[in-house]
Formats: C-alpha cells, structure tokens, sequence
C-alpha cells in the first residue's frame, strides 16, 4: 500500500477489484463490484482488509485467490485505476449503484467456465450459486451497466455518511429505499 501511495483499505479494494474484473472490467463493474465489498465488510463490522485476507474462517493477513475460502479474490496487484476507483468509492465520490445493499456477487460465465474446467474450488455452477444464494434470502439486484455480472442483496446495511475526514457508519438502508438516520429518514 505504501508503494502505491494509498491507504490499506484503498489498496486492498483495489486488488479486489483488479482481482475479480481484472484488466478488461468497466469502471462501472469495479464501482459495482467495489461497493458490494465495502457494504458486506460495513455489514459485518470489519474493515474491508480484514474481510479480504480472512481465508479458510480466520484470519491471514494474506491476499490470495478466492477458492482458498476467501470472500474474494485478492491475488493480483492493483493497477492505478484500480486504486483511482477505490479512492472514488471511499470518498463518496463513486455513488452505490447497489443503492446500499449489495453484498455478494460474481460473474456467471466465468463461474460456469471454472466449473466445466475442475478448476480446483469450484464445484456449483452460475445455477446453483444464484439457486443457493436465493434459497438463503438473498435476492438478485440490478445494478446498470453490469451486464455479465450477478449481485445480490440482504437485509439492510450501514449506509456510509461522508463528513469531512472520509466516511463513517450511520443509519441504515432499508428496503424500499428508505434511509433511517437516528431520528428522522430520507427517500431516494
């Protein structure tokens, strides 16, 4: 993080995103792709480092490939675009097209492609992963301009107010759009 100039949760959203879209994702998949982390570690009560380097249910303090039980991949280094976006996202800079909820996701075609091939890891196709997931109460989200990618939502999370310094946790979203601050609530 320090060679790249960013702070450990710029960088480590960063390698995520360039883990998961790589070279050939849009800035408005890492954006999507970017929140969708921040929002499940918020959800959790983590940093977002933290969420990404737990592997196998502990601790590692290492990044690494997603099929090693990680939340997701983490295994390649950011490029600056990457750590531009993770800037964006952080700062507020880069709306949630999730509108606050998205917390899982993944990309069907490549799901399929890893399974066909054995990939070590990978037994549950694009199907089963949406089939689990829904059994589970998640529920599918549309997010614009994401085409290849699924995301999925549960529950409320804390919606990051911006304040001078960066962001910090307060209210909460809930479903149809509704945002709860302390005494009083906003509509989106």
């Amino acid at each position: 993080a320090r060679q790249a100039r960013a702070t450990e949760e710029e960088y480590s959203l960063a390698r995520a995103m360039r883990s998961e879209a790589g070279s050939r994702g849009t800035r408005a998949e890492k954006v999507a792709i970017g929140w969708t982390v921040w929002n499940h570690a918020r959800f959790k009560g983590w940093t977002i480092t933290r969420l990404l380097t737990w592997a196998e249910g502990r601790p590692s303090g290492l990044y690494g490939q997603q099929n090693q039980g990680r939340y997701a991949g983490t295994a390649a280094d950011p490029e600056a675009e990457d750590l531009a976006v993770a800037r964006d996202i952080l700062s507020g800079r880069a709306p949630d097209p999730t509108g606050g909820c998205g917390r899982k996701f993944f990309e069907p075609a490549l799901q399929d492609d890893l399974v066909a091939r054995r990939h070590p890891g990978y037994t549950c196709d694009a199907a089963c992963i949406a089939n689990r997931w829904q059994g589970d109460g998640w529920r599918p989200v549309a997010v614009p301009s994401t085409p290849k990618w699924q995301f999925f939502c549960k529950g409320a999370v804390a919606a990051p107010v911006f304040a001078r310094g960066g962001p910090t946790l307060a209210g909460a979203w809930l479903p149809g759009g509704l945002l709860f601050l302390g005494g009083g609530a906003l509509l989106w």
